[in-house]
């Protein structure tokens, strides 16, 4: 966290094949999706035949199994999560690209989605006490997208699940 707040993360610029990352991405979430009783689904639309952007898969990935595993951890046996990769209209020479992470867990009330990025920060202590963490991966996924041009939403209601997007950038 620190090293983000002081300016020494270094995103890498590498090509990467956005079908070959999320086809590696979904093979390690599944499972524990799975095994907790939870229908995982995951839908790319909107991509043409050139998916080899160029960007930090890395950080992308730490993104991605955060707000992923958050959904598998409030997500009740029986619920579903699911990931969207939407191809956005690019911006000058940037191409964008949008991720959703939906599930039908818990949700959020909006104190707590006031307080979602602040570092130890959870919606109670119940939390903590039931579901385990620290409260620092989302101000840490907050960062990152900053870092890699984007932004996140989060919308969630109380017992109906929440819906994360991102808005990441990638250079062609």
């Amino acid at each position: 966290m620190s090293r983000i707040e002081s300016n020494r993360v270094k995103l890498s610029r590498e090509p990467f094949e956005l079908y070959q990352f999320l086809n590696n991405f979904v093979t390690v979430v599944y499972p524990q999706a799975s095994s907790k009783g939870l229908l995982f689904t995951e839908k790319a639309t909107g991509f043409s035949e050139h998916t080899t952007y160029l960007g930090d898969s890395l950080r992308l990935n730490q993104i991605l199994l955060n707000l992923i595993s958050n959904a598998i951890k409030f997500t009740p046996r029986g619920g579903r999560v699911s990931l969207e990769v939407l191809h956005l209209p690019p911006r000058g020479q940037s191409s964008r690209i949008c991720f959703v992470v939906s599930d039908t867990g818990i949700g959020m009330d909006k104190d707590a989605l006031d307080r979602l990025y602040t570092p130890f920060e959870q919606a109670d202590a119940s939390i903590t006490q039931k579901y385990g963490g620290t409260g620092l991966g989302m101000s840490i996924t907050q960062n990152l997208v900053s870092l890699m041009g984007g932004y996140i939403d989060v919308k969630s209601t109380p017992d109906e699940g929440t819906s994360r997007g991102s808005d990441g950038r990638t250079i062609l």
